[in-house]
């Protein structure tokens, strides 16, 4: 397919040949009615349909083809959609989600097939002379730099999505940065009134849920704070990026977690802090973790300081490896500790865990200038005479 490549208008190649793309791709959908998405990922459909035909040759061919292609990228732009219903291209989550069936959000699950559906577009970056492209299955082909390069397949027909993608429209009002949001239910309402308003033209919204604006919203902030594939390696990197945060990464370990601390945020004084509160929690974010808290009284009011997150295994896994959250909870106080953190007074529940670690890291229990609360029975007696211990001793 032959095309002249124009880029008035566009600030640079990127965004042409972008642009392009999606006007490609849009003709395609309009005519098969499929549904494709931009994979960012180099691992394209030669290795799927290499491997599901068995072939030792083909695979060790695509490989080929694949390394070949990545050491000529700096030749053309090359993009890669799937079809949104392909069967391998599913990205199924690990998490378990802990919400009763009852409470959890009503989500309609697309059927999905073994279409292998590809659309793969390279166009040449440069204007002087042919770029020769290698393709599995064809000779080198040499493109011109007024040429485009389709590859299309799609291995079976099925029907067509029953929900419809969100309109791009409305994908590029979440994108502008005029109209943020702290929230995914603010972004929603801003949607609701712009289309009331005639600013969304053609857009039905019995079609738009609060689930795609959320997902769509979560995906753009996402380009804001990701800093790595790994979850854990982004956060840390993103939190050693922040001024006035303090981070200590114990990602390496079997049990992943870290910290971090902010008190100067807030302006407060951890030497002068006299009673804290620590808790956990569970089922906050995606990669099941649990997040720990230390909460400072701050002149009667709650000013957090710092946060654990630590990586959640299942019970099994604590009698195979005893300690593991004992420590992690150790360093958490012990680090705050360092900060100058040395509270009298501590609120805790009856986690073994964190009375464990409280014991060892702030040596609460094994003096009698302080005292710990663990919930409202369990620590009473216990209580009662440390006060009286506390007032004898002024």
């Amino acid at each position: 397919m032959s095309c002249y490549t124009r880029t008035e208008g566009f600030d640079n190649r990127d965004d042409y040949f972008d642009d392009v793309c999606s006007r490609l791709v849009g003709h395609i959908e309009q005519t098969f009615g499929y549904v494709f998405r931009q994979k960012t990922s180099q691992k394209t459909s030669d290795t799927h349909n290499a491997q599901s035909s068995g072939d030792e040759t083909d695979t060790e061919t695509a490989t080929e083809d694949q390394d070949r292609n990545r050491s000529e990228s700096s030749k053309y732009f090359m993009r890669l959609y799937r079809c949104s219903q392909d069967k391998s291209s599913a990205n199924y989550s690990n998490y378990t989600s802990t919400v009763s069936p009852r409470k959890r959000r009503r989500r309609t699950v697309q059927d999905r097939y073994s279409c292998y559906g590809r659309i793969r577009i390279i166009v040449p970056k440069t204007d002087s002379g042919p770029t020769t492209v290698h393709i599995r299955a064809l000779e080198p082909l040499e493109l011109q730099h007024n040429q485009i390069l389709i590859q299309f397949s799609h291995n079976c027909h099925h029907p067509s999505r029953e929900r419809k993608p969100i309109p791009k429209s409305i994908r590029e009002f979440i994108k502008n940065p005029a109209h943020v949001s702290r929230t995914a239910a603010e972004m929603f309402r801003k949607i609701l009134n712009a289309v009331a308003l005639g600013r969304l033209q053609n857009i039905d919204m019995n079609d738009v849920t609060d689930d795609n604006v959320r997902y769509w919203w979560s995906q753009i902030r996402k380009k804001e704070y990701e800093r790595d594939k790994d979850p854990w390696v982004s956060a840390v990197m993103y939190l050693r990026e922040q001024s006035d945060v303090t981070v200590y990464s114990f990602i390496d370990e079997r049990r992943r977690y870290f910290c971090w601390y902010y008190p100067r945020i807030f302006d407060v004084d951890l030497t002068t802090v006299t009673e804290v509160y620590i808790d956990s929690t569970h089922g906050t974010n995606g990669q099941n973790a649990e997040l720990f808290g230390i909460i400072a009284c701050e002149n009667g009011y709650g000013v957090p300081i710092g946060y654990m997150l630590m990586e959640k295994k299942p019970n099994e896994d604590s009698r195979l490896f005893p300690g593991e959250v004992i420590e992690a909870c150790t360093r958490f106080f012990y680090h705050a500790k360092e900060l100058g953190l040395n509270p009298i007074i501590i609120h805790t529940d009856k986690s073994a865990a964190e009375i464990a670690a409280i014991k060892v890291s702030i040596s609460v229990l094994q003096t009698d200038d302080r005292l710990m609360l663990a919930g409202p029975t369990q620590r009473l007696a216990f209580a009662h005479g440390m006060w009286k211990r506390i007032f004898e001793n002024g």
